[in-house]
């Protein structure tokens, strides 16, 4: 195949936490295609709509959003409507990666050996391990959201934060 005769639709930005990270991601992916002479089409995006996403020109699609809409699932359902070929993994396998527990259960089917691992319950405020531990929100990408704690005070600080987050909307999941 001549990728030369293809262009390439970059997808960057997104709705969610991280997107500023995707933009300049997506920047150096669509900048990297076209240093090696191939032609690629940057597109900074929010949530399009099918007919929109449709609109942007390119044969072949190079997403590169972070957090659950962009790789959790809901972005890989529109790159299937649209038709075109994309890389990265279907909605399904995305949703299950998007989320920590499935994905964890999913390791401990395969007999891959995982740490232990609760549900935080936002109202308990004790915690359920014994420290250190990590609390890190289900559905969420990279470092958002991510508290370690070494202490009971940390941990009863990254509860609140978590619950603020929550009540902001900022967890979108």
């Amino acid at each position: 195949m001549d990728l030369s005769k293809h262009t390439f639709l970059v997808l960057g930005g997104g709705p969610d936490g991280e997107r500023e990270v995707s933009i300049r991601s997506a920047t150096g992916i669509a900048n990297g295609l076209k240093a090696a002479g191939l032609r690629a089409h940057l597109q900074i995006i929010d949530t399009p709509t099918l007919a929109e996403l449709k609109a942007l020109p390119g044969d072949a699609i190079i997403p590169y959003l972070h957090g659950p809409w962009g790789e959790g699932g809901p972005l890989q359902d529109l790159l299937e409507h649209d038709g075109r070929p994309y890389l990265g993994s279907g909605p399904r396998p995305a949703r299950t990666a998007m989320d920590k527990v499935a994905t964890k259960m999913a390791a401990m089917d395969l007999g891959i050996p995982t740490m232990p691992c609760w549900v935080l319950s936002l109202r308990d405020p004790v915690c359920p391990a014994r420290l250190p531990v990590i609390i890190k929100p289900i559905h969420e990408g990279s470092t958002l959201g991510l508290h370690v704690c070494t202490s009971h005070q940390q941990f009863t600080e990254a509860v609140a934060a978590n619950a603020a987050e929550r009540a902001s909307g900022l967890d979108r999941a």
